[in-house]
């Protein structure tokens, strides 16, 4: 099993990946630049696979500018 492609990750932990705030992530989602969170444990605990950020950075945040 691959762990990479399970990993979790959170917004508090991809913030400061980002070195940008909480807020604006939440900002880039609602506007729909950013992807979704993809996995919701308990319809309230929201996190991303790290395989789904890997690809949206693959593609490049071209249209986060």
């Amino acid at each position: 099993m691959e762990n990479s492609k399970r990993e979790l990750v959170t917004l508090t932990q991809l913030s400061k990946e980002m070195n940008t705030t909480k807020v604006t992530i939440s900002r880039w989602i609602k506007e729909k630049r950013f992807p979704a969170y993809n996995v919701v444990i308990n319809n309230r605990v929201k996190y991303w696979t790290r395989e789904v950020l890997n690809q949206f950075f693959d593609r490049g945040m071209e249209n986060t500018k």
